[in-house]
């Protein structure tokens, strides 16, 4: 069993996945500490009950994600009892983005962070120099400032760090990498490779989303050092850093909500190339689009979130990341690819049974801070490139 001690214990995600998760795969790991900003256990427990009032005045005004708000207060519940037992201790971390010796003393194994973007540097940097595990949420380090203009200090930092490291796991906790279906087509593509190599992927992620919702407006803002090409976009690009492919940026167009201070909508294009392996062509090409608040464009859009792969001989491969469905076009037939695949829904479960078996086995994740980091420099290259700004809402 893997000791663990979690960071940010009552953000969405955390409340949402992770704790539900954890109880999934308690055989393979024991929560000894979760930490955070609260000055004691008793405050800590406070915080937590004024989170649920809040989350169930939510649920009584919209529908909106309400599947989250209900595990939130699910797991809140859950978590305010291993508090107050016993069963998991609490600790307030430091000032300087560090935990007290008190945690490292507990003699946890992995540090699991989901405190805001642009602490998450101070966290890695700390459990690294412990010689923790880490497993981190995404995007592991901001590519932009506190005024919203591309700055990869952090980046450059984060990268010496995992160069020189040699023997701890180090994830990226990216969850659209874990979807049921995602691991499919991982798990399959020696299979799907019959039809060649990857000469273009196609994908979009856009999203209904509340623009007045306040963690919405948290997580995309300035402060946070984020935008949604940082936020979201990291999730296509992993496809291709997953498989070990190179990101050339080519083009980009964007725009920002309004009363929003950094890019909701973006459009990018560029060429992929292979670094070790050969899953795409020379020169393959990308293009991604992903979205907030579709509904309130100009020209209004529904909900998407797929991905889609040709190979050399032409045939398709869609991943319908919504509802969990993947299809094969060939000479004009279509075609569901019925594999078959054990994969929990709440994608942490994936994602910490991915983990575990880095951790025992001594494996590269999919999800590495390499790779990840790879995903992160492409981002910032199209952020530094700014683009055209055009008229989406």
């Amino acid at each position: 069993m893997i000791s663990l001690v979690q960071i940010a214990y009552n953000s969405e995600w955390a409340l949402a996945k992770f704790f539900e998760a954890l109880t999934k795969v308690e055989d393979r790991f024991d929560l000894r500490a979760v930490c955070g900003i609260e000055e004691d256990p008793q405050v800590a427990i406070s915080s937590l009950k004024n989170g649920i009032r809040q989350r169930l005045e939510v649920l009584a005004s919209t529908t909106w994600r309400n599947g989250n708000r209900i595990s939130e207060v699910m797991n809140a519940v859950e978590l305010m009892d291993k508090i107050s037992s016993g069963k998991s201790s609490y600790f307030k971390v430091n000032d300087n983005l560090t935990l007290p010796n008190a945690v490292y003393e507990l003699n946890p194994e992995a540090v699991v962070i989901h405190s805001r973007n642009a602490f998450h540097l101070g966290y890695i940097v700390d459990a690294i120099s412990r010689g923790k595990h880490v497993l981190c949420e995404k995007p592991i380090v901001p590519i932009l400032n506190e005024r919203g203009i591309a700055d990869d200090r952090d980046l450059c930092e984060l990268e010496k760090i995992v160069k020189s490291n040699l023997f701890l796991v180090l994830m990226d906790a990216e969850h659209y990498s874990y979807k049921g279906i995602s691991l499919v087509f991982y798990d399959n593509l020696d299979l799907l490779r019959k039809s060649g190599r990857i000469k273009s992927v196609r994908g979009e992620i856009k999203e209904i989303d509340n623009p007045e919702f306040g963690r919405t407006r948290e997580i995309l803002s300035c402060k946070n050092r984020t935008g949604l090409l940082s936020d979201t976009m990291c999730h296509l690009f992993s496809f291709i850093s997953n498989l070990n492919g190179v990101i050339t940026p080519e083009g980009r167009v964007w725009d920002s909500y309004p009363g929003y201070f950094v890019d909701t909508y973006n459009s990018i294009n560029g060429r992929i190339n292979n670094e070790n392996g050969d899953n795409f062509v020379e020169n393959a090409s990308f293009s991604f689009s992903v979205g907030k608040f579709v509904d309130r464009a100009l020209n209004p859009e529904k909900e998407s979130k797929n991905v889609e792969f040709t190979f050399e001989d032409g045939s398709i491969v869609l991943l319908d990341l919504a509802k969990g469905r993947i299809t094969k076009r060939q000479e004009g037939r279509e075609r569901e690819l019925a594999f078959r695949y054990r994969a929990d829904k709440n994608e942490y479960v994936n994602v910490l049974n991915h983990f575990y078996e880095a951790i025992v086995n001594g494996i590269e994740p999919r999800t590495s801070f390499k790779k990840s980091l790879k995903t992160l420099r492409a981002v910032f290259d199209f952020y530094k490139m700014r683009g055209d700004r055009i008229k989406y809402y």
